[in-house]
């Protein structure tokens, strides 16, 4: 269930990113945009056809008009019913819920120059804080954490080196009640061979 949510979430954003649905630049879109659009939209409605028995609504005809290998066709789980197709846009809708406040306000810019904050001339250091009685931004903190880390890791594999030319350090403190990192294991164990490091900090009382 939560991989098909994911699956339809992803035909969804790749579809309205194309198509400019929301008649916004890339630039503009955000995650809030998303939520207020499918919390408004009729588009998804999903109903069987009578005749093909087969699960249809404006978006499964938006898609009909996109190449078979297209990404968002790909992506839309294709064995789902109409009750089940229901349930993932519901599934989105909570899961988002979030950035339909504060943390879609801050989502829906961005001033840091991600690729000059990896591999700039110059060091750069980044400050994530988040208080430790409040979860709400969790989110934003752990997305932030892995887009750095993962466009780290895709630079370090496009040099010839297969290293950042400049080391990239992530210094976690209070790391027992950060939010959950993803993987965080598997990124310890490959991350010194790209030029990356992780520093965990733990008080032991």
């Amino acid at each position: 269930w939560p991989q098909n949510a994911q699956g339809w979430m992803n035909s969804l954003l790749y579809y309205m990113l194309e198509t400019s649905v929301l008649s916004a630049t890339p630039e503009k879109f955000s995650l809030k945009s998303l939520v207020a659009y499918l919390s408004g939209s009729e588009n998804f409605i999903a109903t069987e056809d009578k005749k093909t028995k087969k699960v249809t609504s404006d978006f499964h005809q938006a898609l009909e008009n996109l190449p078979l290998t297209h990404y968002s066709r790909v992506q839309l789980p294709q064995q789902a019913t109409v009750q089940q197709h229901g349930t993932f846009k519901n599934n989105v809708c909570i899961a988002l819920a979030i950035f339909s406040g504060g943390a879609g306000k801050i989502t829906s810019l961005n001033n840091i120059d991600m690729e000059e904050l990896v591999e700039g001339k110059n060091p750069i250091a980044l400050f994530l804080t988040i208080p430790d009685t409040e979860t709400t931004y969790n989110i934003v903190v752990n997305t932030m954490i892995e887009q750095i880390y993962q466009l780290a890791a895709a630079k370090a594999d496009d040099n010839k080196s297969k290293k950042l030319n400049r080391g990239l350090r992530f210094l976690l403190d209070e790391f027992a009640n950060i939010p959950k990192i993803k993987d965080i294991g598997a990124k310890v164990s490959v991350c010194l061979g790209r030029n990356i490091s992780f520093t965990f900090i733990i008080q032991n009382k």
